[in-house]
């Protein structure tokens, strides 16, 4: 297995995997923030936006938690037929991805 770690600002972090006859691209969409892929990532991005002044104002009025722990975590894949495949298909993913993530991220629901 083919494991590669990518940041993609300002969208954030994917992991791009191969196995076998499959490319797959997985991450956490974050409600605030950039996108993850490891626990280090998702505490280091939440404490991050707990200090945005518009997130503490919201908290201090009621109206927000200060900390979102939630993911929208997506997992996409695509069959590959060879080893030359491989780079093609990782890029269809990441475009897909990226499209996803803008589609998302503005929609998740309120809290």
């Amino acid at each position: 297995m083919r494991t590669q770690s990518v940041r993609k600002d300002p969208i954030g972090f994917h992991v791009i995997l191969s196995s076998q006859n499959r490319s797959y691209l997985t991450s956490c969409i974050n409600p605030r923030g950039i996108s993850t892929v490891t626990r280090e990532q998702f505490d280091d991005n939440g404490s991050e936006q707990a200090i945005d002044k518009d997130v503490v104002i919201g908290w201090l009025l009621g109206q927000k938690e200060l900390r979102d722990r939630r993911c929208l975590w997506t997992l996409i894949s695509t069959p590959i037929s060879s080893e030359s495949d491989r780079e093609a298909a990782n890029q269809k993913l990441e475009k897909i991805w990226i499209s996803w993530y803008e589609w998302w991220k503005p929609r998740f629901p309120a809290l």
